[in-house]
């Protein structure tokens, strides 16, 4: 039976899962969004849902009320953990690129005339770039295996040696702070080049160039809760500690759905407009208008 929290992380992240679904239709599909802007944040809230799938094996491995749904798999299919908790870590370096490819997007537009040509063409072969780096990136970490101790029913990790522990630290903070720093740095720098542009430009594209700035800072905001974790994890009991990661790259994952909700008003048109309920709210709302007015002519009449 499962406890508190993880009824809490499935209820939040089934909302949220659905809703980054729909905007990535939406995204993909409606006319509003044909900048190239669109595509990257597409990219972002599909491999993030990904993410958040693959983290319930790694997130139910350590709970006493997840050794009934992870004990099968440990039995008949062992490999499977492992791979899950490899692209755990592999994720790390695919949220914190495709972060930083949304600031240098935004940066490159406040730059460059043709830059949404350049994404609009090449915006998938970025990510292809990213995905290899990202693996490529983990082979650098030392990952613990998992066993299971049939007498206290629950999974142990495989203890790392202290060279290993201390290689996987620095490997931690070396890659959080450099992303942040590289995050914070683009981000900055873009927001100078995005006021100086903006006074050259018509009030309709100021009004984009704005309404993306906002979504490249907010979104950096959030991702530096990653790095606040990172700093407080040493202080952590183990499992807290898994807790806590799990909620922190829960924010992380689902903050450009909502992010998208709070700053873009053509998103929250485009649902609107997409949701059969608003619909048939406006549709019955209709026909009593034109029944009134109906009745009005016959009365007048």
């Amino acid at each position: 039976m499962l406890q508190t929290l993880p009824k809490v992380w499935l209820t939040y992240g089934a909302i949220s899962a659905l809703l980054m679904i729909l905007l990535a239709i939406l995204l993909s599909t409606h006319k509003k969004f044909s900048f190239s802007f669109y595509r990257i944040i597409t990219m972002d809230l599909v491999l993030n849902l990904f993410c958040w799938i693959n983290t319930w094996p790694n997130r139910m491995l350590f709970r006493e009320d997840g050794v009934e749904y992870i004990l099968p798999i440990y039995e008949n299919f062992n490999v499977a953990l492992y791979i899950s908790y490899y692209i755990m870590n592999v994720f790390l370096h695919i949220q914190s690129f495709s972060s930083i490819t949304v600031c240098i997007h935004r940066l490159s537009t406040a730059i460059y005339e043709n830059s949404n040509m350049f994404w609009s063409k090449y915006f998938l072969l970025v990510y292809l770039i990213i995905l290899v780096y990202s693996f490529l990136a983990t082979q650098l970490l030392n990952l613990n295996k998992v066993e299971f101790d049939y007498q206290l029913r629950a999974f142990r990790p495989t203890l790392l040696t202290e060279e290993q522990r201390l290689e996987n630290r620095l490997y931690l903070r070396f890659f959080i702070a450099g992303y942040l720093l590289v995050i914070i740095f683009i981000g900055s720098f873009t927001l100078y080049k995005v006021r100086k542009r903006l006074s050259n430009e018509s009030s309709q594209h100021k009004s984009l160039l704005r309404k993306m700035s906002q979504i490249t800072i907010a979104h950096t905001c959030i991702y530096a809760l990653l790095l606040f974790w990172q700093i407080a994890s040493p202080f952590l009991v183990y499992n807290n500690s898994v807790n806590v990661l799990m909620t922190v790259s829960d924010m992380i994952t689902f903050s450009m759905a909502y992010i998208l909700l709070i700053f873009d008003g053509n998103v929250r048109s485009a649902i609107r407009d997409k949701i059969p309920f608003t619909i048939m709210i406006r549709g019955r709302v209709s026909d009593f208008q034109s029944t009134h007015n109906d009745s009005s002519r016959v009365i007048v009449m």
